[in-house]
């Protein structure tokens, strides 16, 4: 019985221990962070552009969601420019070290890992315009 018990507790570790299990769930949108791309633009692209990116931003943070399905299906859910919620359905896959996700969306997206936690995710990526995504995670 004790050996049961300590093989059922290793599997269940090794489950528990296993990215995927992490990203799997519903997520909101906390923060985007376009400071790498505004690092590499001129100030008349950056004053062109500061406005609109703000503004997205205010209406996507706290009404975005992303949510991550074991059989790598994915829902976006987000406002679009008259405020409506929109959902999108796509796909979603690690990249072979897995320190990357690849969303399939209206076209691929690769974004960096720099965080993942049980609650808590931050992306990064290097497509125009580059910027951070940080998310909590709600179920």
């Amino acid at each position: 019985m004790k050996i049961f018990v300590f093989i059922s507790m290793f599997v269940l570790l090794v489950a528990c221990s296993n990215p995927i299990n992490n990203i799997i769930g519903k997520w909101k949108l906390e923060s985007i962070d376009y400071s790498p791309y505004f690092a590499e633009v001129s100030e008349e692209i950056k004053g062109i552009f500061l406005e609109k990116m703000e503004n997205q931003t205010k209406r996507m943070i706290g009404k975005t969601f992303f949510e991550f399905k074991l059989d790598n299906s994915m829902l976006l859910e987000s406002p679009n420019f008259e405020n409506e919620i929109v959902s999108v359905e796509g796909s979603w896959n690690y990249n072979q070290t897995e320190d990357s996700v690849i969303f399939e969306l209206d076209g691929k997206e690769h974004y960096r890992i720099s965080t993942m936690t049980a609650n808590r995710l931050v992306l990064s990526t290097d497509e125009s315009p580059k910027r951070i995504l940080s998310f909590s995670k709600i179920r």
